[in-house]
């Protein structure tokens, strides 16, 4: 990925809350082999926040504007929808070590880990990227959330 989400180029929200949105986008360029542009990522974050789906019969946002994501699944394939791949993704499982229950498989392609930070915020990240720059220290694994694609 050749962004973070502190980029002066991108929105407050993006600059403080980004980084589970930033650590999707890095999956969908490592499957196509594909980098997002400047532009592509400000109308990704755009369409997020106007596309929505239906759970227990009320609509929500793919993305907030806060970028809270309340559809990993959509996102991920949007984002690879942008890079021309169209290529079916699963949301396959979350393994949670801070009390809360996990679900589905724990393991798949791609994963994304979540850590407390010492100012008791979450921070999502993948293992060879962080989009938050400078660097946060943090303190307790709270979840790892894991993806899959074409299978």
């Amino acid at each position: 990925m050749r962004y973070n989400q502190t980029d002066v180029n991108f929105n407050d929200n993006i600059n403080k809350y980004g980084c589970l949105f930033f650590s999707l986008m890095d999956i969908a360029e490592e499957y196509t082999g594909h980098n997002f542009i400047l532009r592509s990522i400000r109308d990704l974050y755009t369409t997020l926040n106007g596309k929505t789906f239906i759970s227990y019969g009320k609509e929500y946002p793919i993305m907030d504007k806060d970028c809270y994501v309340n559809n990993h699944m959509m996102l991920l394939q949007e984002a690879l929808e942008v890079l021309g791949c169209h290529d079916k993704v699963t949301y396959s499982g979350a393994r949670y070590f801070n009390g809360r229950e996990s679900w589905g498989k724990k393991y798949g392609m791609y994963m994304i880990q979540q850590f407390k930070t010492k100012n008791g915020n979450g921070h999502f990240f993948r293992n060879h990227y962080d989009p938050y720059l400078p660097e946060i220290k943090f303190t307790n694994i709270i979840s790892i959330r894991y993806y899959n694609i074409g299978i």
